[in-house]
């Protein structure tokens, strides 16, 4: 998982240190060498930083807010019910990504593995990083 984020997210400016945690959506909470932590939400296209060491990390994982973002329990029972438990080394993810229009609905949701899903969001997101909000892509499926 750190070789694939440091591959397809690595384009922020970031070196990665270690993966701290991965939830049910392939979110991921790793720490990159200069000390700050940073989540990953592949539905969303995005790689932020929410604390930057140890001590605000420690006072995030606290926060019964970023708690209840990071279970993401509604969603995760939702995608159960609909689809199944996940298989080893899966995780849930939206078909069609939050900024290219998808929904947390369930007709688009799925599962895949979990390496999937976090490089193909961070290949997509670099190249679209550049496009202004409303602004219009076209993705090209290759096999």
């Amino acid at each position: 998982m750190r070789d694939i984020i440091q591959k397809e997210w690595g384009w922020l400016g970031f070196e990665v240190d270690q993966v701290m945690a991965v939830n049910a959506f392939g979110n991921v909470l790793f720490r990159s060498l200069d000390g700050q932590y940073r989540r990953i939400c592949p539905e969303d296209l995005l790689c932020e930083p929410i604390a930057r060491d140890d001590a605000n990390y420690r006072l995030v994982l606290q926060d019964a807010d970023f708690q209840v973002d990071w279970k993401m329990e509604r969603l995760v029972e939702m995608a159960r019910d609909t689809i199944g438990d996940l298989h080893e080394g899966y995780s849930y993810c939206l078909k069609l990504w939050t900024p290219l229009g998808g929904e947390y609905a369930v007709d688009n949701i799925a599962q895949a593995p979990t390496d999937q899903v976090m490089a193909s969001a961070g290949h997509v997101a670099f190249h679209i990083k550049d496009v202004p909000n409303g602004g219009q892509i076209q993705l090209k499926v290759v096999d």
